[in-house]
């Protein structure tokens, strides 16, 4: 085949990765098309070449060390910013728990760093952050990208809403409820509950003053429409149920979806996520998708 004779006899290595690029994609992973990556890989004097390479060795196997080591590497000496393109890409293809969490590290240390701070803020990093959500644990997660410990049950509204996301029918609120501590009082859940859903997406108004669980209700389809969904999804946190939060809760879930991170038992409709559970936020996101 033209591309196996390009590959064992070109001098141009560029000529040579892209024969080897087009095979993979042709269904074809030989031995050669293997061994002609690696060697790019090991031997190449192009920083650029070598990471094209790892990511398509990477495509091949998510398990590579090597491929997912260079990337490491790489990251913590970024000077061009064309490789920028390319890692948000590789480091979707990672599925290691605990490798993601040293690419969290690199690019936690590398926002730190003022060489590469405005490189950084050309590079959209949230789609690397958001795939580490969903494969980490929460605690490991946020120890790798805060550089600290945090009790588990501490789940911060940055990391809520660069992890969830919203479907083309369903947007997702994460709610902090810690203020509703035991609050037994109709009035106060319901103004508090109105104001976390007005605070979490910047509705760009004042929240309404409100009383009661109706009065919350005739808020939703204006704020449904001014977010532009058919559905809206609550994720409360932070604070236990008690009997009149359920109930409010239960008031208002004609018009919205709950779940509640929590160990108390609920029963349907509100939905129930164990705050220690594993990929916590992938089931979660699983809720939210399935949401009609």
């Amino acid at each position: 085949m033209a591309l196996n004779k390009i590959i064992k006899k070109s001098q141009s290595e560029t000529a040579r990765y892209q024969a080897a690029e087009s095979l993979w994609k042709m269904g074809t992973v030989s031995s050669v098309v293997i061994d002609e990556l690696n060697c790019i890989l090991q031997n190449s004097k192009s920083d650029f070449n070598r990471l094209v390479a790892a990511f398509t060795l990477l495509q091949i196997n998510p398990d590579n060390l090597e491929a997912i080591q260079l990337i490491l590497d790489l990251m913590s000496n970024i000077k061009e910013d064309n490789f920028l393109i390319y890692y948000d890409e590789f480091l979707k293809e990672i599925r290691n728990s605990g490798v993601l969490q040293k690419v969290l590290i690199n690019l936690r240390n590398l926002g730190m760093d003022d060489k590469c701070r405005l490189v950084l803020q050309r590079y959209d990093a949230s789609e690397v952050i958001r795939h580490s959500a969903q494969m980490i644990s929460y605690p490991n997660f946020y120890h790798a990208w805060h550089g600290e410990f945090s009790p588990p049950e501490i789940l911060e509204k940055q990391f809520i809403n660069i992890a969830l996301q919203p479907t083309d029918k369903t947007h997702p609120i994460y709610i902090n409820a810690q203020a509703l501590r035991d609050e037994i009082d109709i009035s106060a859940i319901s103004q508090e509950i109105c104001n976390q859903i007005y605070f979490a997406d910047v509705l760009g108004a004042e929240p309404p003053e409100v009383n009661n669980a109706p009065q919350v209700k005739r808020l939703i389809p204006k704020i449904k429409k001014q977010l532009q969904t058919q559905n809206l999804a609550i994720i409360l946190n932070n604070c236990q149920p008690n009997q009149e939060l359920i109930a409010f809760c239960r008031k208002i879930s004609d018009v919205v979806s709950i779940g509640w991170i929590t160990d108390e038992p609920l029963e349907a409709p509100l939905r129930r996520f164990p705050p220690n559970q594993p990929n916590l936020l992938n089931a979660i996101q699983s809720w939210i998708n399935e949401i009609e």
